[in-house]
C-alpha cells in the first residue's frame, strides 16, 4: 500500500508548517503549537496520512482538551 504523505502550510500567511529536523515515520513532521492549562510547546504530528505518531514537548493528558495553533 502507497503512504499519503500530507505538506501543510498555513492558509492565511502560506507559510510552511513542515518540519524537517524533527522527522517522523521517516518523513518531515507538522509542527503546531499547543497549550494545556499553563504549559504551551510544540506539538509535532506525523505528516502520513493515517498515523497517529507524534513528538510532544509535554505530556498531554488522556481526554484533556488541548488548544492547538
Amino acid at each position: 500500500m502507497k503512504k499519503l504523505v500530507v505538506s501543510v502550510k498555513c492558509p492565511y500567511c502560506k507559510k510552511s508548517l513542515m518540519e524537517d529536523e524533527k522527522m517522523i515515520d521517516g518523513y518531515p513532521s507538522v509542527k503546531v503549537n499547543i497549550q494545556h492549562q499553563d504549559k504551551r510547546g510544540a506539538l509535532y504530528l506525523s505528516s502520513i496520512y493515517g498515523s497517529y505518531n507524534i513528538i510532544s514537548e509535554f505530556i498531554i493528558p488522556m481526554e484533556e482538551l488541548v488548544l492547538i495553533f
